[in-house]
């Protein structure tokens, strides 16, 4: 399969439903990209096939335009980061889909419970309130995740101002929404608030820190802030390195995610060596089929075409 065909596959099996396509449109209309790239513009009139398609999917096959919009000329954006943003747990709880979490009925059943006997603002019942909205995110309602988050963040705020640990969580969490929702810069500007309240209460190599400076990072590559997310991805790859030691599955994420600034700022060399590396150790920790390694692949195998790409241009370039 084409590399980039394969990268716009992957990206629908991404394991955090954030870092899948939005809707089904978004998802044609960067299949229709890919194989205008793939196999050139016009390649679904060549197909032969009755499709029923719409006319901006008909229009993206074809354009000979890569990637996204028409300045994005090398197709950078068909890479998917590893993880878009992630969800901050319940300090001290269970993080929602892993073994032992609770089921989004039981929490909501269990909230509804402590409601009636206690009022909305107890500690047990915003816990549950943040639980839930997890949940509701992990499922794909994002939007009704937002509402949960914002009112659980209002309340935690008055109750326990916005440096508290819980606050942060829960402040954290709402921009993961607002990201999944499409609202980058508003989630960028709820990030980058929580990761300086985060960097100063919890200090810069905290895990809940670092996971927010992931995020933010993912979020300012998606407004092309390449450079500053480049940056960002620097810092939190070398911190969790030293926290979690080279092999943590956070680490290596982090790792993948810096080669895709790399890549995106056109620095397909630096991005290919680290690409080889994050391959080689995700294939050794994960076996050679895990989504990763294959995600892994194809980003890897995009760079190297693109670094030959940049070579070849600068060996026929005329001499002045």
């Amino acid at each position: 399969m084409p590399t980039p065909v394969a990268t716009v596959i992957l990206r629908t099996l991404a394991r955090f439903p954030a870092d899948r396509y939005a809707s089904a449109v978004e998802f044609a209309l960067a299949l229709a990209r890919a194989g205008s790239e793939a196999f050139g513009p016009g390649w679904l009139t060549r197909v032969g096939l009755p499709l029923h398609l719409d006319d901006a999917v008909r229009a993206a096959a074809g354009s000979g335009v890569p990637g996204g919009s028409a300045a994005d000329t090398t197709g950078q954006r068909t890479i998917v980061t590893h993880g878009g943003p992630r969800r901050h747990p319940e300090p001290g709880g269970t993080r929602t889909g892993q073994p032992g979490g609770t089921r989004t009925s039981q929490h909501s059943g269990t909230r509804t419970s402590q409601r009636q006997t206690r009022h909305d603002d107890h500690p047990e019942v915003l816990a549950a309130a943040h639980s839930d909205a997890s949940e509701l995110s992990e499922v794909g309602d994002h939007e009704a995740a937002r509402t949960l988050d914002e009112d659980t963040l209002a309340r935690r705020l008055r109750v326990l101002g916005p440096d508290h640990r819980d606050t942060l969580a829960t402040a954290h969490n709402l921009a993961a929404d607002l990201a999944a929702l499409g609202d980058h810069r508003g989630a960028r500007d709820l990030y980058l608030d929580t990761f300086a309240r985060r960097r100063a209460v919890l200090g810069p190599a905290d895990a809940g820190t670092l996971t927010t400076a992931f995020n933010l990072a993912v979020v300012l590559s998606a407004l092309d802030e390449h450079e500053h997310a480049r940056a960002l991805g620097e810092e939190t790859l070398r911190l969790r390195r030293g926290t979690l030691g080279p092999d943590h599955d956070d680490t290596l994420a982090a790792a993948f995610n810096l080669a895709v600034y790399l890549g995106r700022l056109g620095r397909y060399q630096e991005a290919r060596t680290i690409g080889e590396n994050v391959w080689a150790d995700r294939c050794r920790l994960l076996g050679a089929g895990h989504p990763d390694v294959l995600r892994t692949a194809a980003a890897l195998q995009w760079w190297i075409h693109q670094e030959q790409a940049v070579a070849q241009e600068q060996t026929v370039a005329p001499t002045p």
